[in-house]
């Protein structure tokens, strides 16, 4: 009888296989709908490529077939912005807050916050909307292709009107007394978004270049602009475009083609007809002359207008659907500006005419741009920029572009194209983002993912005059150009947000009492409906894997542990496509602790100077033709997981074919061992840019600005990190930036003395991630490479960082937006970490925190949890407000006393947290992950520990954490970087307001 029953389980599984793979897709046939129009291998990205049309709407769909069991789906529709409204951008928002299958509040929240997926979001650009997902679970996969196809097509906002008041924008008044005030989730993401100059001056650039058609409008909306959508425009937009008609489908992966086409015509796409949507773009005529445009941007009044002035160059290349071409400036755009001793760059820098120069191909657009940005500059250097432009490209077609350079940037771009290792991020989305770019404008999918000719064809031109052509045409000669200087003015935020609270004051004045109940109703209605719980029947109603579909064991990653000329080195052997991946990595604690933070402008440094064999130049570009490359860079190892037991190093890493590891090694070496610091003139302008960058992103960075702050106040590793990354860093950039004129001498001895005691033997870990077949041959390059390194005795140093724990604010007047956080180091309060803890910051993060920080209060995002290294956070990202939501944060002991959930619930919440453990990863990622395992003295049996105990979490765990959190958040920092009225306006919570200025 069991004998039968093993038979039938058998016939059963073959029959189910069989019938998996028994479709033989012909050209011209029609399946569940398709047509299928081509079918070829593509062996650039190992697969076979299925091109289909639906016959009844004409929706256009490409399978990336292959054995990648991280499946991918993406739906794509164009969006085409008709104002700086940002409709699309809040649509994208809008059709994942419920749909006609799944009439919750957001089911997007709901699979956040409990799927095994690998990826799941949506993004608006230029002109197009995308909705992607991956999945290595194949049920998975198919419910979260069918949660999201019902969400575009049939989502609840023609309903609810409430939608997009929540996620666009509303008027909030909640009694005739208060101020009236605009809110809403994009409109608050917006505002932080297009606070930095950069972006500014990017979208300027953009309007100024293409004033006839789409791309003049800013997709993601000006704040002020995002307050005029109506709720008919809105309908409206969405019957328009989001029509299959208009879609562009994209799947990649193992899975069943066949099953995939069903799901997507029997609910979905059969539900429609073909029509014509009107989604063109008007082509932009080229101008006549080149054009010059000025704007402002908002500085504070205490900060110094000098070398403040930005300027950009767009130039609009007048053609589409030229993958040769746009290959070309990938190269040029390396080669020109965005290398080490790239020739335009270094003019504009050895000139003075700017701190930092930064340019971009931007070829997602139908007639694409090539940019270039120059920062910190002056209003008298403004002729003198544009001449030096033109005469560098005029010098460059003349004389010719460096053949070296040119092939050493075509053949890391190769290797980039081969080793197809885009880290964390899903393959198949990669492929398939890069490749719809080019199919929404006609360009076959199988063109554009096909590389080899066009490669072969651009190593043929290196010999002839075929770039410096492009430069001529594209660039030099180009009278389709923008030209935009971005100056300061002081204030400039302050009066703006002034004008705008005057003109709401007025507006509210001007309001009967019956209009101003009507604004106060409709945000009474809007709360009750966010705080709202959904229906349990409705919930059901999406789809939640058993605990049983998921693999309950962690994976084992075996690493190999030896000594090697007296070096400890770690090997992690994997496929990896004849690539070697090695780190050299040194421990900082051979730098004395008043010279710590020497130790990152040093990591900057290094690779962009002369060295004993080779000039900068002649480095990077050895680099380039040998290697994938090779980058200097800061680590922390945390032992046993203990925030008090932290190990920073400062590695090489670096990346190359077999045949090439054993010279990478030999550049590696180059660069631990001979740099040369001789040129003052060239380390004073690389700390000035380096400043510049650092000043620059922190309007972009506000949240880890504030982040690393506050665990600056919790352990010795959170000061000495905020030391060498974070504000405090950025403080002693600017100090020694200052006064590098009089004091260079100083500043590159003690660049000397900590290169010289940091790079030695004594001091160094190597780890390795390869192929079996090559372990040998590359571990005797690395024991050649060990040594030539110095061997001398070393003083090693016991850092004991102090710093006063304080409530602080960072405030400045260039940001429109807040980021709170509050938090504390729980081991520090007897609390030890468990895999428990992961669960609870599921449900702070996906449930709790996000319902009150983001929905209610507006901010683009509220999370928080505990980290296994010892800290507890909560916190807000781009946030209106800041009192309000450190209310929300103290009372999460009362939310986890009260806390309830069905056990279907509680599956959700597991399954959302275990997702995050298993999420695949390239051969170099998982190399680099297994060996910091090993050298963290992570076990393969702790690990599984972690997992076990998330699997059993209850809502009793749950609750038991409210005491617990008291007790922390009693004993908790706060720290923000916000926007300095805010600031001051809360300043009861702070001992100390910190002013930053750019």
């Amino acid at each position: 009888m069991k004998l039968r029953k093993v038979f039938l389980i058998l016939v059963i599984s073959f029959t189910l296989i069989f019938t998996a793979l028994a479709v033989d897709f012909k050209e011209g046939k029609t399946y569940n709908g398709f047509k299928l129009l081509k079918k070829e291998k593509i062996s650039e990205v190992d697969s076979t490529g299925y091109l289909f049309e639906h016959v009844k709407t004409g929706a256009r769909l490409f399978k990336l077939q292959n054995d990648n069991e991280n499946k991918a789906f993406s739906i794509a529709f164009k969006t085409i912005p008709y104002s700086d409204n940002g409709i699309a951008h809040v649509m994208e928002h809008s059709v994942l807050c419920g749909s006609r299958k799944y009439p919750v509040k957001s089911p997007f929240e709901v699979l956040s916050k409990g799927s095994m997926k690998t990826f799941l979001n949506a993004m608006t650009g230029s002109d197009m909307t995308s909705y992607p997902v991956a999945s290595t679970n194949d049920k998975e996969f198919k419910n979260l292709m069918d949660v999201y196809l019902d969400a575009v097509f049939f989502p609840n906002i023609h309903e609810n009107n409430m939608i997009l008041k929540q996620e666009g924008w509303h008027y909030e008044l909640n009694s005739p007394e208060d101020e009236l005030k605009v809110n809403g989730i994009v409109y608050n993401e917006m505002k932080g978004a297009l606070s930095s100059p950069g972006s500014l001056l990017w979208n300027k650039t953009m309007s100024a270049l293409y004033p006839m058609n789409t791309y003049k409008y800013e997709s993601g909306g000006e704040p002020e602009a995002i307050k005029t959508i109506t709720q008919q425009e809105f309908e409206e937009f969405h019957s328009k475009f989001y029509h299959p008609s208009n879609s562009y489908i994209y799947l990649y992966g193992e899975g069943n083609l066949n099953e995939e086409l069903k799901i997507i015509n029997k609910d979905f796409l059969s539900k429609f007809s073909k029509k014509d949507v009107g989604s063109g773009i008007t082509e932009q005529k080229t101008f006549d002359k080149p054009k010059e445009e000025e704007y402002y941007y908002s500085i504070s009044k205490r900060e110094d207008k000098n070398n403040k002035i930005y300027y950009s160059m767009g130039w609009m290349i007048n053609e589409s659907d030229n993958l040769q071409l746009e290959l070309a400036f990938q190269i040029l755009n390396n080669v020109l500006i965005n290398s080490t001793g790239a020739p335009l760059k270094t003019a504009i820098l050895e000139n003075n005419l700017g701190k930092d120069v930064g340019s971009y191909f931007y070829d997602s657009i139908k007639q694409p741009m090539f940019y270039l940005e120059i920062n910190n500059s002056s209003l008298e250097k403004k002729e003198k920029v544009k001449e030096t432009i033109q005469n560098t490209l005029k010098d460059l077609v003349k004389n010719g572009i460096d053949n070296k350079r040119l092939r050493a940037a075509i053949k890391q771009y190769e290797f980039k194209l081969r080793e197809a290792d885009f880290g964390s991020f899903p393959k198949g989305l990669a492929y398939g983002f890069n490749m719809i770019y080019d199919w929404k404008f006609g360009t076959s999918p199988f063109e554009s993912l096909k590389y080899e000719d066009r490669l072969a064809q651009i190593k043929k031109n290196i010999d002839t005059d075929y770039f410096e052509n492009i430069v001529e045409k594209y660039l030099l000669n180009n009278n389709h150009r923008v030209f935009v200087t971005l100056k300061p003015q002081k204030g400039l935020l302050a009066e703006k947000r002034k004008e705008r609270k005057e003109k709401l004051q007025k507006m509210k004045e001007n309001m009967s009492k019956k209009e101003l109940n009507k604004i106060i109703a409709e945000n009474k209605k809007l709360k009750e409906y966010q705080s709202k719980q959904d229906d349990p029947e409705d919930l059901k109603k999406l789809p939640l894997l058993k605990l049983s579909d998921i693999d309950k064991s962690v994976k084992k990653y075996p690493v190999k542990e030896e000594m090697i000329k007296g070096r400890k080195l770690y090997t992690y052997l994997t496929d990896t496509n004849k690539i070697a991946y090695v780190r050299l990595m040194f421990d900082v604690n051979s730098v004395p602790e008043k010279k710590l933070q020497y130790i990152p402008l040093l990591t900057y440094l290094l690779e962009k100077l002369d060295t004993k064999n080779y000039s900068y130049r002649e480095l990077d570009t050895e680099m380039k033709m040998y290697t994938g490359g090779i980058s200097v860079y800061r680590a922390t190892h945390f032992i046993n997981n203990n925030y008090d037991n932290y190990r920073p190093v400062v590695g090489l890493s670096g990346k190359s074919m077999i045949e090439d590891s054993s010279k990478m090694m030999d550049l590696m070496i180059e660069i631990a061992k001979n740099t040369k610091f001789e040129n003052k003139e060239r380390i004073g302008r690389l700390i000035s840019k380096l400043r510049s960058q650092e000043e620059r992103q922190m309007g972009h960075r506000g949240f880890r600005v504030a982040f690393d702050r506050l665990q600056s106040n919790l352990s010795q590793y959170g000061i000495y990190n905020e030391k060498t990354s974070g504000f405090s860093y950025l403080q002693f950039l600017r100090k020694i930036d200052n006064k590098y004129s009089k004091n260079s001498k100083e500043v590159i001895n003690n660049l000397k003395e900590i290169y010289k005691n940091l790079f030695h033997r004594d001091n160094l870990k190597i780890s390795l991630v390869t192929e079996e077949k090559y372990y040998n041959e590359t571990k005797d390059s690395i024991a050649s490479i060990i040594e030539e390194l110095n061997g001398r005795k070393i003083k090693k140093h016991e850092y004991k960082l102090r710093k006063d724990k304080k409530n602080e604010a960072i405030a400045s007047s260039g940001t429109r937006v807040q980021y709170v956080l509050k938090g504390s180091n729980y081991r520090n309060l007897g609390i030890e970490y468990t895999g428990k803890m992961n669960v609870v910051s599921q449900i702070l993060s996906r449930d709790y925190l996000h319902n009150k920080i983001r929905e209610i209060g507006g901010a683009y995002g509220g999370f928080g949890g505990f980290t296994k290294n010892g800290m507890f956070y909560a916190g807000s990202y781009r946030d209106p407000s800041l009192d309000s939501t450190l209310k929300v944060i103290n009372n999460i002991p009362e939310y986890l006393k009260d806390f309830k959930a069905s056990d279907r619930e509680m599956r959700r919440y597991i399954i959302g947290r275990i997702s995050r453990f298993s999420q695949p990863r390239s051969p170099r990622a998982e190399g680099d992950f297994a060996i910091n395992l090993k050298i963290e003295n992570t076990t393969h049996e702790e690990r599984q520990k972690i997992k076990n105990e998330m699997l059993d979490t209850t809502v009793e765990d749950v609750r038991s954490y409210s005491k617990k959190l008291e007790k922390i958040l009693k004993n908790s920092i706060i720290s923000v970087y916000g926007n300095t009225d805010k600031v001051e306006k809360n300043k009861k919570y702070f001992d100390e307001i910190i002013y930053f200025s750019k």
